[in-house]
Formats: C-alpha cells, structure tokens, sequence
C-alpha cells in the first residue's frame, strides 16, 4: 500500500511537470519569440539612430 502511494505521488508529480513543460512550450515560445522580436527591431531601430546621430555629427 505504502509503495502504491509513492508511486501514485511519483506519477502524479511527473504528470504535473509534464503539463507544465508542455504549457511552458506552448504558451512560452510564442511570447519568447515575440520578446526576441522585439528585442531585435529595438536594437535595429537603436543602431539606425546612432548611426543617424554620427552622421549628422560629422559635417
């Protein structure tokens, strides 16, 4: 009985870890992804900026 219930925990813990990488994958990549995205079009727009701002610096 006793063995039974640990198992039984065991189960049930690695089914709750499951649903949470499966969570985790289906709902984290997206806004990853996104946040990369974002990052990435930031330090694009950044880098434009500075090389506008040198630009204008060297006349």
């Amino acid at each position: 009985m006793h063995t039974y219930l640990k198992t039984a925990m065991y189960v049930y813990q690695s089914h709750a870890m499951l649903h949470k990488m499966v969570f985790y994958t289906y709902h984290g990549l997206p806004s990853i992804i996104l946040h990369n995205l974002q990052n990435e079009t930031l330090s694009n727009r950044n880098q434009q900026t500075y090389l506008h701002i040198s630009a204008s610096n060297s006349y």
